[in-house]
């Protein structure tokens, strides 16, 4: 497994993931003066993790998912250096806006951008990897904006009742419940994608622990 890790570098598309750590500094190089409030920093924020987190799911992209799928080995390998890759890719992404504007934030708004964010990361992941597994896109980041268009979607459908990017307010705190909701749901669909393909299904792990089975196994044993 260790004679993989070379590979790792290889296989990740660098240039994207340069040029997307690159557009947020110059974000925050054009933008951060303007910001003099904490309505204004919170927006700030989002913006840069949002396009830092869409250029770091390039590193999830893997042209050679046909060969790795099936090896237990270099599925742990790979996929662990994957994803450190993309936690590395958003914090060096955000943490030169965060310096910039973190004046203008209190503890709670910063616990409340910092939830979105890890959930807007987690949700980008599960969703690469479910079109690699499921639809056998190897190469799925280059349609995962959308999934950040849906937030905007949302919060048109949605009318302001149940809004997830609000500011600092009435509606803040029902907000961050919301976004917890999605965290889990985010991490539950990351869990499931990342499980080895060669495992049993949750059905069949479930089935097999009833005691019906069980009597049923023991009887054709003996």
């Amino acid at each position: 497994m260790s004679g993989l890790l070379p590979y790792v570098p290889r296989l990740c598309r660098w240039p994207v993931l340069v040029a997307g750590v690159g557009l947020t500094w110059l974000l925050t190089w054009w933008r951060a003066g303007d910001v003099t409030n904490e309505v204004g920093a919170i927006w700030m924020l989002r913006a840069v993790v949002a396009a830092g987190a869409v250029a770091a799911v390039f590193a999830l992209d893997d042209p050679s998912a046909a060969l790795t799928r099936s090896t237990v080995g270099a599925r742990k390998v790979l996929m662990v250096a994957r994803l450190a890759v993309v936690g590395c890719v958003v914090v060096v992404a955000a943490f030169p806006t965060l310096l910039a504007v973190g004046e203008h934030l209190s503890g709670m708004s910063a616990a409340g951008v910092l939830l979105e964010s890890f959930t807007l990361v987690a949700l980008l992941t599960g969703v690469s990897l479910t079109a690699q597994r499921r639809w056998q896109i190897t190469e799925p980041a280059q349609f995962l904006i959308l999934c950040v268009v849906m937030f905007g979607v949302w919060e048109q459908i949605s009318m302001g009742r149940w809004s997830l990017l609000s500011g600092p307010g009435p509606a803040w705190g029902d907000s961050r419940w919301r976004w917890a909701a999605l965290c889990v749901l985010a991490l539950g669909l990351c869990t499931v994608q990342l499980r080895d393909p060669a495992a049993r299904g949750l059905r069949r792990v479930f089935a097999g622990n009833a005691p019906g089975v069980a009597s049923q196994r023991e009887r054709a044993s003996s």
